[in-house]
C-alpha cells in the first residue's frame, strides 16, 4: 500500500491497511501539507517531539478525521486520538474560515498545484557517504537531510543540479521523495536476491543496490528495448555491480526455476 511505503521508517513490521484504494486519490489532496498544516496550527496540539515526525502525524490525522480508528494502535496514534475533539473542532473552524461546507471543497480553496516543491536528490552510497555529499553541496546551496528517507537531501524549489559534478558522476541521483520511499520500504539487506520486474529507468533499482551495500544479487528486467539501454546506463553510472539487467518480460520467468528459489520479487 502507498501509506505503508510512506511511513515504513516509523511503522516497520506492522501490517496495517491504512487506506483502501478508494481513499488513496483523496489522501494526497486532503492530507497534503496545506490542509493538514492548517488543522494542526489551529489545534496547536503537537509538541516538539511529534513535530519532528510531522509526516507521520499528517497520515494519522487523516485516519482519525476520515478513516478507521480501529486500525490505530501506536503511541503516535494514541496521542492524536486523545486530541480528537480538538482536531475535529479545528477542522470545523477551517471549513468556516474557507467558507465551504464539505471537506472535499477545501481542496479547491488551496492552490495546491501552485505550491513550490522542493528539489530532492538521493546520495548514492555506493560511491559517496551522505556527510561528504552534504559538505560539498553546502558550499553552494542551502540543503538539509530528509527526516524520513535516509540519504535523501532537500534543496529549495527550482534548484538546478543537473550539471553538478556529483550528479554527473553518479554520486548523487535526482530522485523524488515518493520514488525514494520504495526501496526504503522494502528494506533490502546485503546478500538478498531481488527481482525488479519493470526496472527502467533504474533509479529505484540502484537505490535497492545501495541499500544492499553492493552485495547480493538484483535481476533487473525490462521489456522495452530503448528503456533497457537507459537502465544499463543508470546501473553503470551508479556503480551497481550487483545488478544484472535482463531484456525480457519477467512474467516469462518461471517461479519454479531453482535459480529464483531464494529471490524476492
Amino acid at each position: 500500500m502507498v501509506l505503508k511505503i510512506m511511513i515504513s521508517p516509523y511503522l516497520q513490521n506492522r501490517s496495517i491497511p491504512w487506506l483502501h484504494n478508494c481513499k488513496c486519490s483523496g489522501f494526497f489532496l486532503v492530507a497534503d501539507l496545506p490542509i493538514n498544516k492548517d488543522v494542526f496550527h489551529t489545534a496547536n496540539v503537537l509538541s516538539s517531539k511529534w513535530k519532528r515526525q510531522e509526516e507521520l502525524m499528517y497520515i494519522i490525522l487523516y485516519d482519525i478525521l476520515f478513516g478507521q480508528e480501529a486500525l490505530l494502535a501506536g503511541d503516535a496514534e494514541k496521542f492524536l486520538l486523545q486530541k480528537k475533539d480538538v482536531l475535529q473542532a479545528a477542522l470545523a473552524k477551517l471549513l468556516v474560515r474557507k467558507k465551504v461546507k464539505l471537506v472535499s471543497d477545501l481542496t479547491t480553496s488551496y492552490k495546491i498545484s501552485d505550491l513550490p516543491k522542493p528539489r530532492y536528490a538521493r546520495v548514492n552510497t555506493l560511491k559517496m557517504d551522505v556527510e561528504s555529499a552534504l559538505l560539498e553541496f553546502k558550499k553552494q546551496y542551502e540543503v538539509c537531510q530528509d527526516a524520513m528517507v535516509p540519504g535523501l537531501l532537500i534543496f529549495p524549489p527550482r534548484t538546478d543540479l543537473h550539471d553538478h559534478p556529483l550528479v554527473k558522476s553518479g554520486s548523487v541521483f535526482l530522485q523524488g521523495k515518493a520514488s525514494s520511499m520504495v526501496a526504503v520500504a522494502l528494506g533490502p539487506k546485503p546478500r538478498w536476491e531481488v527481482i525488479d520486474a519493470c526496472a527502467a529507468p533504474g533509479n529505484k533499482t540502484v537505490h535497492v543496490a545501495a541499500l544492499m551495500k553492493g552485495n547480493g544479487k538484483i535481476i533487473a528486467c525490462e521489456l522495452n528495448k530503448e528503456r533497457v539501454q537507459r537502465l544499463k546506463d543508470t546501473v553503470k553510472l551508479a556503480g551497481a555491480t550487483n545488478v544484472k539487467v535482463k531484456h525480457e518480460d519477467f512474467l516469462n520467468m518461471s517461479p519454479e526455476d531453482p535459480a529464483y528459489s531464494k529471490t524476492l520479487m
